[in-house]
């Protein structure tokens, strides 16, 4: 008995020992998963620029780094290329992770693309910019009164204007202004090349309304001096002459209760502005708790 309980137990660690051995198996032959990463390309570089933009000390353009990583760490990776592309068509190329200094010509979609290859992996990167003209600001009217008389010169600003503070556009040039057919910019025709700040007279004919002047910033094309390349407009409303009764309406409750309160606004053609003065008519009893500019309580 005491051999046979020896040769069971024998047994058991011979099971043992060869279910210990299929365990260790399984655990070290498995494919190494980890060792199929693939690295990553990462590209650094403004995606919204302007055309041609040339800083006045002579710098220019803007640069575009690609770098590659594995799990979260740089790499070295040989054969840098890149490639860009205006629109679809290749425009430029070149060797090296570095675009340095590119001034894009023109108002368009790029796509710059980056390629490498990493021991054996070969990879690429797309970065997509797009070009165009950066807007002015809004319109002030510098000088008062709010609403214009007819003959009479008024100050327009866009303010601030565009500078040299954003490297993606280093602004220095002229804006176009547009004021309606007949008035007059700094003593010219309707449609002038100026500063961020222009005279503008309508003349002594125009009747009482509304109208629109508007400004754009612009770009010198390269070889089409009288082509610029132009912004979106920014429009600005210009009150002409006093409103008329009918071009006003108020908003507010039709239907009140004694005791409650109400708020009701003025609507004007071109909305309310800073200096518009309103005169409130109600019916008798009423009070007024509150009046700011265009607004009633």
């Amino acid at each position: 008995m005491i051999e046979n309980e020896n040769n069971l137990i024998r047994g058991s660690k011979s099971l043992r020992i060869v279910g210990l051995s299929l365990l260790f198996f399984t655990f070290i032959f498995p494919p190494n998963l980890f060792g199929k990463a693939t690295p990553t390309v990462t590209i650094t570089g403004p995606e919204i620029v302007c055309p041609n933009n040339f800083h006045p000390n002579g710098s220019i353009g803007h640069t575009y780094i690609a770098n590659a990583k594995l799990w979260g760490q740089n790499i070295n990776c040989s054969n840098w290329e890149w490639i860009i592309s205006e629109n679809g068509f290749p425009v430029a190329s070149g060797l090296g992770n570095t675009i340095s200094n590119y001034s894009f010509p023109n108002v368009a979609s790029y796509r710059i693309q980056f390629s490498t290859t990493c021991s054996p992996i070969p990879i690429e990167k797309n970065l997509y910019v797009t070009s165009r003209v950066k807007m002015p600001n809004p319109i002030q009217h510098v000088t008062a009164p709010i609403i214009c008389n007819p003959g009479q010169a008024y100050t327009f600003a866009t303010t601030p204007p565009l500078d040299l503070g954003d490297s993606t556009c280093y602004y220095h040039y002229l804006y176009e202004w547009t004021a309606p057919t007949g008035w007059s910019i700094e003593s010219g025709g309707n449609i002038e090349m100026e500063g961020a700040s222009v005279s503008i007279v309508a003349p002594a004919s125009t009747p009482h309304g509304t109208y629109t002047i508007s400004v754009k910033s612009t770009i010198p094309r390269s070889g089409q001096p009288n082509n610029p390349f132009k912004s979106a407009p920014v429009n600005y409303s210009v009150r002409v002459g006093p409103f008329n009764q009918s071009e006003m309406y108020v908003t507010g409750s039709q239907a009140v209760c004694n005791g409650n309160t109400y708020l009701y606004t003025a609507v004007v053609p071109g909305g309310h502005k800073n200096g518009y003065i309103y005169n409130w008519y109600f019916p008798s009893g009423w009070t007024v708790q509150q009046q700011l500019t265009n607004t009633i309580t």
